[in-house]
């Protein structure tokens, strides 16, 4: 949902057009997430979305939710491949980040060794 919502908001930002119209189009973009967010908000299994509908929509806003719960889902499967100890998942992310390395990719990697699946469920 939020990884669709930021795709559809640079989409049309790329676009040539005004600032004047970029600012009205934007708004009406803003209204159509929160539409469709609206249509969809039962099916997530997370409360972190539940007033998501009851923001004022923004840049600002989208970005947050992108990067702080965003696809928590893989986190949360590392948290349980190490059998809940979350001293060791501190450790394990400590040294990745020590290393430089895409936490995002590591954690595919991670996933992907293991052979986890991971859940659908809505984004």
């Amino acid at each position: 949902m939020v990884e669709e919502a930021c795709g559809r908001l640079s989409h049309f930002y790329s676009q040539d057009m005004t600032r004047e119209e970029k600012l009205r189009g934007r708004d009406e973009l803003f209204r159509s997430i929160k539409e469709d967010f609206g249509k969809t908000k039962a099916r997530f299994k997370t409360g972190h979305y539940k007033d998501f509908d009851k923001l004022e929509l923004n840049n600002a806003v989208l970005m947050a939710y992108q990067r702080y719960f965003h696809r928590l889902e893989k986190f949360d499967l590392l948290y349980q491949d190490l059998r809940g100890d979350l001293r060791s998942a501190i450790d394990l992310l400590r040294r990745v980040q020590t290393s430089k390395e895409d936490p995002s990719l590591f954690l595919e990697r991670w996933i992907t060794r293991r052979r986890i699946s991971v859940p659908s469920s809505p984004r």
